[in-house]
């Protein structure tokens, strides 16, 4: 049995958006751009992201941006790794630390709001690897976006698997 980790990322834009809405709190339509802050919050079994926008008179909104179903049975353990788990943490990740573990597949599922090379994406999270390393990948084939291989230059966008041989 192959040994792989599969990892979620989600890469938003750096810029800010803005949205013209009725503020309650000014009493008219005005402009609410995003402040870069996001929040979480648990109700029931739904666990809610939210965009947190604000008005020139610092009146918030928070935009809804996606919804997640609670797991059951989770437990945080640091250390333990299957060869099917999955994580959603942005942490680095050591190329040679998951070869010494004997993983043969790094998965990573990206949900990206625009446009982004793969290359930079995977020189982004991977710490021991540069950019021109990274390239050997890529020149040998090992290197998947929706099970099409693609070269380090391919734009990543919307949902996406990146499946990297190791």
């Amino acid at each position: 049995m192959i040994k792989s980790k599969h990892i979620n990322w989600v890469i938003q834009t750096s810029g800010v958006s803005e949205v013209e809405r009725y503020c309650h709190n000014c009493g008219q339509k005005v402009i609410f751009k995003d402040s870069l802050v996001r929040r979480q919050n648990a109700n029931g079994k739904n666990i809610h992201h939210f965009a947190i926008y604000k008005c020139d008179r610092g009146h918030t909104w928070n935009k809804k941006i996606e919804q997640f179903k609670v797991k059951g049975d989770l437990e945080n353990k640091k250390d333990f790794l299957t060869s099917t788990e999955t994580t959603s943490e942005h942490g680095e990740i050591i190329i040679d630390k998951l070869l010494s573990e004997g993983y043969e597949i790094l998965e990573i599922s990206v949900r990206s709001d625009m446009k982004i090379r793969v290359d930079k994406v995977l020189a982004q999270c991977i710490s021991d690897r540069s950019r021109t390393q990274l390239n050997v990948f890529f020149e040998r084939n090992d290197v998947t976006v929706n099970n099409k291989n693609v070269s380090g230059c391919f734009k990543v966008y919307q949902d996406a698997v990146i499946r990297i041989r190791l």
